[in-house]
Formats: structure tokens, C-alpha cells, sequence
């Protein structure tokens, strides 16, 4: 992240939810149900699965899933035991980017109850899963493995569903109060900061009352052995 929004992180002790909309990937929730093919697709699963042939119309089904993916929320991190040098390239070009530490049983134990949180899988999007919505959000294409990620995402759906698809308007996101102090256990300032910035990091975390540890990355450190 950059450093604007790691104060926006500390001044409303949460973390920044965006809806799905907001990203740049046109497959972000990819609505494979409005693809060719899938009516049948459908009405093959309903005989498959043995659910009352009334379940052929999938209408409801593609209205509820549209408003469910246009109501998503959603929060990524990378997953990783290593820092990642192209992560840094794309989010600390400027010099001033910030990266959270933490641990996937912390996160997940800090964590609202209406959040979800797992891995993302990345497979074709003919694979993408066209009646588990909760999948779906799950799911990118392989050219973003590199992204590691892990997702936390939620649904706001309006009640009742609109009597037209997605009628509503979204929200851009929404702040979710986490425990900063509990979820954060170190700070990376980029690898290509200047001193002067880390500490103005060190200098923003103690002022907003926070006692975790800030640190220049050293991936473009020299090696000495």
C-alpha cells in the first residue's frame, strides 16, 4: 500500500474494504452464468444433481448471483514466507510503499464474523464456478498467480433483491474495524526507500498510538557474508 493509505489504516483502525467493481481485472467475479452454454450447463446439473426440474429456471439463480457480486467487498494480501520483488515493484515504484506483516490465524482470529477469509485459486476461466458465488470470488485466472493471494471478502446484499439485476448502487467500499495492534506484527518500508521516509513511518505509528515494528526491507541490500 502506499503510505496514504497506511494513515487512512491507522486513523480508522480497520482495514478498507473495496467493492469488487473497483478492480482493474475485467474476470473479478466473473458471471460465467451469462456465458453461452450455460443455460444448458444448468439444466444438465439440475437432472445431474436431482433437484426439481422447477430449478431449470435459472433466473433467480443469475439475479441473486448478480447482486451478490456486485454487493462483494473485498480485502487482499500475499501470502508468502519471503518478500516478493515484483509485489514491491508494483506497489513501491515510487519509493514510499508500505507492506503489513502478519499471520493467517491472526488475521483469520481478527476478523468479523460476516467475513470470509481463504486463499484465492487460480484456474481457467472456463473452470470458474458458476453456482457457488463464494467460490467464485475465490477464483482468478493463472496469469495473477504470481499474486499469492489471500482474500477476505464479504456480501452486502440489499433486502429484499431488487425486482431488476443490480438496480442498486454499490458502495466503493467500507472500513472494517480490525484490532491494528493484534493483526499487525511488523512494518516494511520498500527496499527503495530514503531513511527520512522509514522514519516518518516510525514517526506516524507512534503518534497514532501504536507500538509495532517498522523496518527498511533489505531485499536490495548488498550481500556480506
Amino acid at each position: 500500500m502506499n503510505f496514504v493509505h497506511f494513515v487512512a489504516m491507522l486513523e480508522n483502525k480497520g482495514l478498507w474494504f473495496s467493492n469488487l467493481r473497483n478492480f482493474e481485472d475485467p474476470y473479478e467475479g466473473f458471471q460465467l452464468f451469462r456465458s453461452p452454454g450455460f443455460r444448458q450447463h444448468w439444466e444438465d446439473h439440475v437432472k445431474r444433481t436431482g433437484l426439481p426440474e422447477g430449478m431449470t429456471n435459472i433466473e433467480p439463480v443469475l439475479k441473486w448471483n448478480e447482486e451478490s457480486i456486485a454487493h462483494a467487498y473485498v480485502n487482499c494480501w500475499h501470502m508468502s514466507e519471503v518478500e516478493s520483488a515484483a509485489l514491491w515493484k508494483i506497489y513501491g515504484h515510487d519509493g514510499q510503499g508500505i507492506a503489513i506483516q502478519s499471520r493467517y490465524e491472526v488475521f483469520a482470529d481478527s476478523l468479523e464474523e460476516k467475513v470470509n477469509l481463504g486463499g484465492v485459486e487460480y484456474v481457467p476461466v472456463e473452470e470458474f464456478d458458476p453456482f457457488n458465488v463464494n467460490r467464485t470470488i475465490m477464483q482468478k485466472r493463472r496469469s495473477f498467480a504470481f499474486e499469492s493471494e489471500i482474500r477476505a471478502f464479504y456480501f452486502d446484499v440489499p433486502t429484499p433483491i431488487p425486482s431488476n439485476p443490480v438496480t442498486t448502487s454499490p458502495r466503493l467500499g467500507d472500513w472494517v474495524s480490525i484490532p491494528l495492534d493484534k493483526l499487525v506484527q511488523k512494518v516494511y518500508v520498500c527496499p527503495t526507500a530514503e531513511p527520512w521516509f522509514v522514519d516518518i513511518v516510525k514517526m506516524t505509528v507512534a503518534r497514532y498510538g501504536f507500538a509495532f515494528p517498522v523496518e527498511a526491507s533489505t531485499l536490495l541490500t548488498p550481500y556480506k557474508s
